[in-house]
C-alpha cells in the first residue's frame, strides 16, 4: 500500500514539474501562458501512471494557481510602486 502510494506520489510530481516546466518555457520564449487546453493536449496519452481524471484534477490545479498569481502579482507590484514613490 504505501509503495504505491510513493509511486502515485513520484508521478503527481513528475507531472507538475512537467506542466511547470512547459509553463517556464513558454513565458521564456515570451509566447502566451499555455491554456488549460493546451495542457490537457500535452499531458494526454497515458505518459503517467496516473487517472485521467486525476491528470486533468492536477492541470486544472495548476491552472488555478496560475490565474491566482496573475490577479494578485499586479496588485502586489502596484502596491510596491506606491510605497517606493512615498520615499
Amino acid at each position: 500500500m504505501r509503495e504505491r502510494l510513493r509511486s502515485a506520489q513520484v508521478e503527481v510530481a513528475r507531472l507538475w514539474n512537467n506542466i511547470a516546466g512547459y509553463h517556464h518555457l513558454c513565458r521564456q520564449v515570451n509566447e502566451p501562458w499555455p491554456s488549460e487546453t493546451e495542457l490537457r493536449a500535452e499531458t494526454k496519452g497515458g505518459r503517467y501512471g496516473l487517472n485521467s481524471q486525476t491528470v486533468q484534477s492536477i492541470v486544472a490545479r495548476f491552472i488555478a494557481n496560475v490565474d491566482a498569481v496573475r490577479t494578485r502579482r499586479p496588485r502586489a507590484w502596484g502596491a510596491a510602486l506606491v510605497a517606493n514613490s512615498l520615499t
